[in-house]
């Protein structure tokens, strides 16, 4: 994942050595980048190999300068010591050593592995930095994990070519109810799907109709309907064959997505 890099008029004008670093694997594949100013090349190799043993030799893009910069005593090593594997739990992430101030920021899934990354990087420094922690705890993947273990392998299920719960359907979604009322979901897709029987566009019509049938009806269940957004796709994502019975109820359902932030 590639950083915002910090600008080097600001590192000119603060006359101190500073690292900046990302902190998390991209899942599109870019590498990671290291760049700022270091005052030697002991600690600019450092500082590569250890991201490299923690990202892989192919991902990390080093961009580092050498300079005559004025750096706290044991500067480098404290530096070196804080690129820790823990960095790869965060999203979206950077970390910034600006003399003795560390900033890092970033998403990480939950406190607990907030707490560790935050504990480890201060066990790097010793009292006289400054460790500024402003990583958020962004648990969408836990809370659509519930959502989809709730569902389960069921399909809210429609009476036949119409947007009308059955009341099997109905009984799949008090328990969706149930749980998007316990995850705190800030906004969610509610999306339809159908098999290939029938004609294309009236399959999407009627997957958006199924759609907006399930928000009317977790609305009735207390769930804030500005936080449900509907769609439907027809017959065009399906999640198993159509050339059997089977196969083709499986395609007929409503998928919940958890929106990221």
């Amino acid at each position: 994942m590639r950083m915002k890099p910090t600008s080097v008029l600001q590192i000119v004008a603060l006359g101190l050595g500073l690292v900046s670093c990302a902190s998390a694997q991209a899942t599109d594949g870019a590498p990671v980048i290291i760049e700022g100013v270091v005052p030697d090349e002991t600690t600019r190799a450092a500082l590569v190999q250890r991201l490299r043993s923690i990202y892989g030799e192919t991902q990390v893009m080093d961009r580092l300068q050498i300079a005559a910069v004025t750096t706290p005593a044991n500067w480098s090593r404290y530096v070196t010591q804080a690129i820790v594997g823990e960095l790869k739990e965060i999203s979206k992430g950077q970390l910034t050593i600006d003399g003795n101030v560390v900033n890092v920021h970033g998403k990480v899934s939950s406190n607990e592995i907030h707490d560790r990354v935050q504990s480890r990087l201060k066990s790097a420094f010793n009292t006289t930095y400054e460790v500024h922690d402003d990583l958020i705890v962004d648990d969408t993947n836990a809370r659509q994990a519930l959502l989809d273990r709730t569902l389960a392998s069921r399909t809210v299920q429609f009476e036949t070519g119409s947007a009308v719960l059955t009341p099997q359907g109905l009984a799949v979604l008090d328990d969706m109810a149930a749980a998007i009322t316990r995850v705190g979901v800030p906004q969610l897709d509610i999306v339809g799907h159908t098999d290939s029987v029938g004609d294309r566009q009236a399959n999407i019509l009627l997957s958006v109709q199924r759609a907006d049938a399930v928000k009317a009806y977790l609305t009735a269940r207390g769930i804030d309907a500005q936080r449900m957004v509907v769609g439907g796709r027809g017959p065009d994502l399906p999640v198993a064959d159509n050339g059997t019975p089977a196969g083709r109820a499986r395609n007929r359902r409503i998928e919940f997505v958890i929106r990221r932030s």
